[in-house]
């Protein structure tokens, strides 16, 4: 009873209006209409719509049928703004909820061309994935467990064969990603990542993965609680040829490369995973500084917490998408350059973006950062420096002559609560605006990821420009030479 009047208090917020541009889809709040969205969030007709399906399916015996067909009237609402929005495989976690969604109407409905629709974007989503070997929202430890999540939620409650077995193939994908990039002497999804709410894995995440494989995963007996996972519904193993790649590691020296189309910069990106004895480094050769990207991103053991280090462009001590990262990488070492973009909002890629590029800024800096227990950080050079924990340290070496806008980069080291840093001041003092369309950047650094009886190899950084394009090489490192703009370019994500 109690279920059925949160269900219909759900109902009566959709919107039913078939000529309104938010048909089938609902608010947020009850208290902020459709209409006083900015701009309304069509992604809750494949949200809401799955669950109603799911309901449907694995409950329905349980309602009444006033609500029955209540939530079928609803969940065919969802289903049509699915179809009608047609979002594109490559956005991924959203095509393949958005085929569950249609799949279960069309079968629940008797609405063919609903399956039809569900089943070929299932189609489209694999095919793309396969294509280069990972979704477009590449080694994402939030994204990936959604599509995992969607996978089980369309094997549970959609018959149709031939979705079946794409959905199986989609679900065993995602499950190749995270066993390729596991760590297990962290227990970490190594980077670089796609998509990410946190530098560590959320431990609501790693329970989920331990519940897939079946067993409590190794390392795990330092927490108190040792009993195992609660198992959500529907869920599905992990497939079993996988499961050694998490219950017994391996521990040797290696390298995982993931390869990525990507039309928008005109070539192909390269992200790269550096498995060491106990470390592990990963970075994307091209990626914005967005929050919710890793583009450059370690993990460590530090007695028994875990190291990490991130990069980020901060502006007002927020991370800022207007930067983008190039990375070459070459085993534990990498040679990063960075280059300005415009187009983009101060804090996400598509929100509050400035009509001139301008911000009013009292302060950027990109920050080389690393959290763990007793972190610390040295500077021994001009522009040279040391960041650490426990028995592992990053090693920072910058070109002499970095300059933003025009103007030298200062370089200052903190830290505080477990954290250690060391930035690179592009702005600092009273605020004032700064248009990033028409900003000037030239900065590389040399970046080693060392072990306590690793010896650094020298930081013979040179570079050579023709006002348009600045390369950098670092020669002894065996990172491949890094050619950026020296301008700002326009965003893309």
């Amino acid at each position: 009873e109690r279920a059925q009047h949160l269900i219909a208090a759900v109902l009566e917020m959709q919107e039913v209006e078939p000529i309104s541009a938010t048909f089938g889809i609902w608010p947020w709040y009850a208290e902020e209409a459709l209409a006083e969205m900015n701009p309304p969030d069509w992604n809750w007709a494949d949200f809401i719509g799955a669950r109603i399906a799911e309901a449907l399916v694995q409950f329905g015996d349980r309602i009444d049928g006033s609500t029955v067909e209540s939530m079928r009237s609803a969940l065919d609402r969802a289903a049509m703004s699915i179809f009608r929005r047609n979002v594109t495989p490559g956005y991924t976690n959203i095509a393949i909820m958005g085929s569950g969604v249609s799949l279960a109407a069309g079968e629940l409905l008797g609405r063919d061309v609903l399956v039809e629709y569900g089943l070929g974007k299932l189609r489209r989503v694999l095919s793309l994935a396969q294509a280069s070997g990972s979704f477009p929202e590449y080694n994402s430890p939030t994204y990936t467990m959604v599509a995992i999540e969607e996978c089980e939620r369309i094997l549970a409650i959609v018959q149709d064969d031939e979705a079946r077995a794409t959905t199986t193939q989609i679900f065993e994908l995602a499950w190749r990603m995270i066993a390729e990039h596991w760590h297990g002497p962290t227990l970490q999804w190594a980077g670089p990542h796609g998509r990410a709410y946190a530098d560590r894995l959320p431990e609501p995440t790693l329970a989920r993965i331990e519940a897939a494989v079946g067993v409590r995963l190794p390392k795990r007996d330092t927490l108190a609680d040792e009993r195992a996972p609660a198992a959500p519904r529907n869920l599905r193993p992990c497939p079993a040829r996988l499961r050694p790649n998490f219950l017994h590691p391996d521990l040797s020296e290696r390298t995982v490369h993931l390869p990525l189309a990507d039309k928008a910069e005109g070539h192909t990106k390269l992200g790269t995973t550096w498995f060491g004895d106990a470390c592990v480094l990963g970075s994307m050769s091209r990626e914005c500084t967005w929050d919710q990207r890793r583009p450059i991103i370690a993990y460590w053991p530090a007695g028994t917490d875990i190291a990490v280090l991130t990069v980020r462009w901060l502006m007002d001590g927020r991370p800022m998408p207007g930067l983008r990262i190039a990375a070459n990488q070459s085993a534990g070492r990498l040679l990063m350059a960075t280059y300005p973009l415009f187009g983009c909002g101060a804090f996400h890629p598509h929100f509050d973006i400035p009509a001139d590029a301008t911000f009013v800024a009292a302060d950027l800096r990109l920050r080389f950062q690393v959290e763990g227990s007793g972190a610390w950080q040295e500077q021994i050079g001009p522009t040279k420096f040391v960041v650490g924990c426990d028995a592992h340290r990053v090693q920072l070496a910058a070109i002499e002559d970095a300059t933003f806008a025009e103007h030298p980069i200062a370089w200052e080291c903190g830290g505080a609560a477990d954290k250690a840093w060391v930035d690179a001041v592009c702005a600092a003092g009273d605020p004032k605006p700064v248009c990033f369309k028409t900003l000037t950047m030239r900065l590389a650094v040399a970046l080693q990821l060392l072990g306590a009886r690793d010896v650094a190899v020298p930081d013979d950084l040179t570079v050579e420009t023709d006002g348009q394009t600045d390369t950098f090489t670092w020669s002894l490192a065996a990172c491949r030479p890094l050619s950026v703009p020296a301008r700002a370019q326009a965003f893309t994500l």
